[in-house]
Order: C-alpha cells, then structure tokens, then sequence
C-alpha cells in the first residue's frame, strides 16, 4: 500500500506537489525483478494469444462460418503484433523519460537518486563482512525557479557523512545532467537533509557610483541577485 501511494505521487510530471521515493535495494536487482516481469507479461500476452486464437478455429469449425482459418490467422496476428509493438514503445518512451536525459525534471530526479544512493553508498554498510542493505528515503519537490531534496537517511549514515550530502549531491547532479545547478541552502538534522537548488546562475551587482544607492536611514546593498547587506545609518 505504501509503495503504491508513493509510486502515485511520483506519477504525474508536471505536479507541484512533493514526491515520495524510498529506495531499499540495488539498481541491478531492482531491474532485474522489472525484466522478470516483462518477461512475464509477454508470456502471458502470448498465452492469451494463442488461446483466444484456438477459440476462434474451434467456433468456426463448430459453426461451419464461411470466414477462412487464413482471415482469422491474419486478424490474431495483426492483434498480437500490435499490442507487442505498443508494449516495446511504451517501455522505451517510459525508460527515457525517467533518464538522466528526461526533459521532465521530476521523473528524471528519480533514476538520478536512485544512482546517488547507490554510488554514495547510503544503502548499505559493511559489518564483519557481511553486507547488510539498509534504506533511504528522499522526498522531492520540482518548482518554478527551486528544487526542494529531502533525505532521510535512517540512522545509518554517520555525521559526517550526512554533513557531505549536500557537496556530493550538487557534483552528482552537474555531472550527470546537463543542467546548471547550484545549491541555495543546506539544513541539517538528526537523519534528516534538506537542500535548496535552482538552475538560475547567481548574478552579481556592480554598484559603480553612489549616487545611484537610494537615499534613506537604513543602508542596502545588494550582493547579487538573492543576497544583499543591510544596516542602519548613523544619523546627522
């Protein structure tokens, strides 16, 4: 039930809301069980196929129809041709859409976290050479000019670990897409991240003559596009 709450709000592209992906196993293993499943469905599909095609012979031989085993051959075949090849195109347009060379940033965060988790190794750890497979859990929002990550790490990762998150995530994300990002802000708590990033390049502000700056009891100077300084004047 969990899992399905969080696959559905992961589902739309274009949603505001925040997207929940809880990640407990491998990359590798994780698509293994989706090739075993496809093999699956294909098996049954073609089951289907056959039976229905049987069906159709046996109620022509029964009902002695003037339709020829050659029309219903071509019609079956027709049938289960088409349904392969709307299977084949859906799972390649659905596997690139949620690749690192998506242009839907909220399916393409999907695939991207995922391989973080992994290459980072927040799932697993090594004790008495046993490796024991732990879970992360990220939560995602993809808005007009920021993208909200959030990481709950379990526990499982240490301090200082959790402190690099921030760092390896924006060096994963420049390398791996093909998007500017840049990091805004970082909050740290006990098993929790939180990171602030947009696709807008800071932009600096030259100030070359004062009498440009408005004339009041506070002093402001602006930085750059998102930060500025302000103090009070002394008066007199």
């Amino acid at each position: 039930m969990i899992i399905m709450i969080e696959w559905l709000s992961r589902l739309l592209p274009t949603s505001k809301g925040v997207a929940v992906l809880t990640i407990n196993d491998s990359i590798v293993n994780t698509d293994k069980r989706r090739r075993r499943a496809t093999k699956d469905l294909f098996k049954l599909w073609t089951g289907t196929c056959i039976i229905l095609e049987v069906g159709r012979v046996i109620q022509k031989i029964v009902t002695r129809t003037s339709e020829s085993l050659i029309s219903i051959s071509k019609t079956s075949f027709a049938i289960y041709s088409g349904g392969i090849m709307l299977a084949v195109f859906t799972v390649l347009a659905w596997r690139y859409f949620h690749s690192e060379y998506s242009p839907l940033e909220r399916w393409q965060l999907e695939l991207l976290l995922r391989r973080f988790s992994e290459t980072t190794d927040l799932l697993g750890r090594t004790d008495n050479e046993v490796k024991q497979t732990q879970s992360v859990r990220w939560n995602y929002q993809v808005m007009e000019h920021t993208t909200i990550v959030e990481v709950f790490t379990g526990g499982h990762v240490s301090l200082e670990n959790e402190h690099d998150i921030g760092r390896r995530l924006l060096a994963f994300l420049n390398k791996e897409t093909t998007r500017y990002w840049e990091m805004m802000t970082v909050e740290y708590d006990t098993g929790r991240v939180q990171i602030h990033f947009t696709h807008e390049p800071e932009q600096r502000i030259i100030v070359d003559r004062l009498d440009v700056m408005p004339r009041s009891e506070s002093v402001y100077i602006p930085l750059s596009s998102r930060f500025s300084w302000t103090d009070r004047q002394p008066m007199g």
